[in-house]
């Protein structure tokens, strides 16, 4: 009975993980997230391993569990897409800044020389 209680402790526990890894994702407080998964998958291998217990809880559990994992997955998935995007934006910036051009006041081409970030800026 105490084993029971306990492995419906460490569902609910994981499930609270869950929606804690959730408003870190949307927070944007990636840095977090290690420490927070590294508990989430501890407490997920404690039920699994928790014998007739565990498998009672995650049964009880498991679809809600299952609901929010997949929910954080996605959420991860298009933070790291945002951070691919964003890193293609800047690289392409990086690469417009090389071959910038712009025109004299008498209509002559130029090419603007890059000065690396914050190039000729005064602090």
């Amino acid at each position: 009975m105490i084993d029971g209680l306990n492995a419906k402790l460490r569902a609910r526990k994981l499930l609270r993980l869950l929606d804690d890894e959730r408003a870190l994702l949307l927070s944007g407080n990636l840095a977090a997230l290690p420490a927070l998964c590294a508990a989430r998958d501890h407490l997920f291998q404690s039920l699994g391993n928790g014998g007739r217990a565990g498998d009672r809880a995650l049964a009880e559990f498991g679809a809600q569990i299952k609901a929010r994992a997949e929910r954080n997955r996605r959420l991860l998935k298009a933070a790291l897409e945002g951070m691919r995007q964003a890193l293609d934006q800047l690289s392409h910036a990086s690469r417009s800044a090389d071959s910038m051009q712009t025109y004299t006041a008498n209509g002559k081409r130029v090419q603007v020389e890059s000065q690396g970030p914050l190039g000729g800026h005064r602090a």
